[in-house]
């Protein structure tokens, strides 16, 4: 008898278990820009890159990342957000990177604003505006 009730006992505790681990919500995964961010668009960099645009509507912010196509080598990247038509930029990442630029954020709710990536040479770059 006492085998018994420790089997029901144990079984017990193991549908309880299953149950706290069903009924909880999945950890949503921080993106490139962090918590909250969606991917919004991508811009090409000719055949070298590309920028990755984010926007996180809770807080108004967009995110832009500049990303080599050939990860792993060297090179010269920068990413550069501002709004648009303002005369500078509110964010800027430039250097010599692996894999990416950035991230960079500009507050934009309801407003356009542009994007400027740089991968390898100084003619391998797009300037863009994005509006939503």
């Amino acid at each position: 008898m006492r085998v018994r009730q420790r089997l029901a006992a144990l079984a017990g505790m193991a549908l309880a278990g299953s149950w706290l681990v069903l009924g909880s919500a999945p950890a949503e995964a921080a993106g490139p820009c962090g918590n909250g961010y969606k991917w919004l668009d991508r811009y090409p960099i000719g055949q070298v890159g590309s920028i990755q645009l984010y926007y996180n509507p809770a807080s108004g912010k967009n995110c832009a990342l500049t990303y080599a196509k050939a990860q792993g080598k060297k090179q010269s990247m920068a990413i550069k957000i501002g709004l648009a038509r303002a005369r500078t930029w509110a964010d800027f990442d430039h250097g010599i990177y692996r894999y990416y630029a950035g991230p960079v954020y500009v507050a934009a709710r309801d407003k356009c604003i542009t994007l400027h990536g740089l991968v390898g040479q100084s003619t391998r770059y797009v300037k863009r505006d994005h509006c939503d």
